[in-house]
């Protein structure tokens, strides 16, 4: 079993739901994948970086029930991924202009965001709302005297 989420990535699973089939973009060290299938909490949840070095390194220590449940993909944003597998996108870790670059590749229809930007928050409220996207909830923490907010946007 996962050991405990640090509080930010706990407020990014609280968004997530039983039915979701989740891409972890930028996944860095896989850590909401890995604590979504351990515990079951949505039906997918796979993870890209634009690192090949990193996902290599993520491959080699996943064990082997993982490997089986968790796709990784080596991809700038979503250049590599089929979106059309997935209902949830989560990007966190990056400022609001280069999550903004990323949703600009690629036409989401459907999709579920959860994003935790690391600055530009009025800007990426301002844009995604210009996706068509509507905010459904936004989530404030304090984690080691850094603010952080998490929001969820659904599709108008």
């Amino acid at each position: 079993m996962t050991k405990k989420l640090k509080l930010r990535l706990q407020t990014i699973v609280s968004f997530i739901e039983k039915e979701d089939k989740v891409i972890d973009i930028g996944t860095d060290h896989l850590k909401v994948p890995i604590f979504l299938i351990e515990n079951n909490l949505c039906l997918k949840a796979d993870g890209s970086d634009i690192s090949k070095k990193a996902i290599e390194k993520l491959r080699n220590n996943l064990n082997e029930n993982l490997k089986e449940k968790i796709e990784l993909f080596i991809s700038d944003g979503f250049k590599n991924i089929d979106l059309s597998k997935y209902n949830t996108i989560i990007i966190s870790g990056l400022g609001a202009r280069k999550i903004l670059d990323i949703l600009n590749q690629y036409p989401l229809i459907n999709q579920k965001l959860i994003l935790q930007p690391t600055v530009g928050i009025n800007l990426l409220k301002e844009e995604i709302i210009k996706l068509n996207y509507k905010m459904i909830d936004e989530k404030k923490i304090i984690e080691k005297n850094k603010k952080y907010i998490t929001f969820l946007f659904k599709k108008i």
